[in-house]
């Protein structure tokens, strides 16, 4: 019966991980890169982030309520379970990392790490990546 509470609990993370990526895609996705401040962006990846941390929590409390046999590389869960810490492990959607780039540009200082903006030409379509974002000067993105 302790199954229960555990999938209320992943099914209200989930809902609210979905929440937050909509609210997002509803202030950021319809207009231009270029009308965001250094604050915009940083939110929007700390909300992405923290909305793939939320669906991390859910998988991981499912997963320690499925049983032993959930370890099993068959297992549809066990699955579940590895793509999804894969992918919440990755830089972009860790909490430590946005977290710190939101709180530092939210007390006026430059975010840590930046990253890419995006431009749009005048018909829509992806420009070249500029570096333009926390006081960077304009130019090509340096690739590694």
């Amino acid at each position: 019966m302790h199954s229960l509470p555990r999938l209320a609990q992943a099914a209200a993370d989930i809902d609210a991980a979905h929440a937050v990526l909509l609210q997002s895609v509803r202030q950021y996705c319809f207009e231009p890169a270029g009308n965001f401040t250094d604050l915009d962006r940083v939110k929007c990846r700390r909300d992405t982030a923290y909305a793939a941390q939320l669906c991390r929590r859910a998988v991981n409390d499912l997963f320690e309520s499925s049983g032993g046999s959930s370890l099993f590389e068959s297992s549809d869960m066990q699955r579940l379970w590895r793509d999804t810490n894969a992918a919440a492990a990755h830089h972009g959607l860790m909490w430590d990392i946005r977290g710190i780039e939101f709180a530092r540009v939210l007390m006026g200082l430059p975010a840590a790490d930046p990253g890419p903006v995006v431009t749009y030409t005048s018909a829509g379509a992806p420009g070249p990546e500029t570096t333009q974002a926390a006081g960077m000067p304009p130019g090509p993105v340096p690739t590694p």
